[in-house]
């Protein structure tokens, strides 16, 4: 996209109104508090995702580049426990809840 922007870079492939288009294709809107979503087919093409931690770096004439600083790390399994309580109940802790369908797969298993 940055080789559309001005008319130097252009390679003699491109046509104007093709880098037009993709330029109105990435569009972002900046909200109240400095927020903007990215759109999504650019996060795709830059392989971010949720987590991922990024540097701003301003470049003046009012662009901006993200770069990814790294990966976030997977965070490790909890270790599951069961805990006993006195008078009631153990209750296992440390884990995910169980979906709908594993509730009714144990359920079904009950005597």
């Amino acid at each position: 996209m940055l080789a559309c922007i001005g008319a130097a870079f252009l390679p003699e492939s491109l046509d104007w109104k093709q880098c037009f288009h993709d330029a109105l294709d990435m569009t972002a809107t900046l909200y109240n508090r400095g927020q903007m979503v990215i759109p999504a087919k650019a996060r795709k093409e830059a392989r971010l995702s949720q987590g991922d931690v990024l540097s701003v770096e301003i470049q003046g004439d009012g662009r901006i580049l993200l770069v990814r600083l790294q990966r976030p790390k997977k965070p490790k399994p909890a270790k599951a426990r069961l805990l006993r309580r006195k008078d009631t109940h153990p209750v296992l802790i440390g884990t995910r809840a169980p979906t709908e369908q594993e509730l009714k797969t144990a359920l079904a298993e009950f005597p």
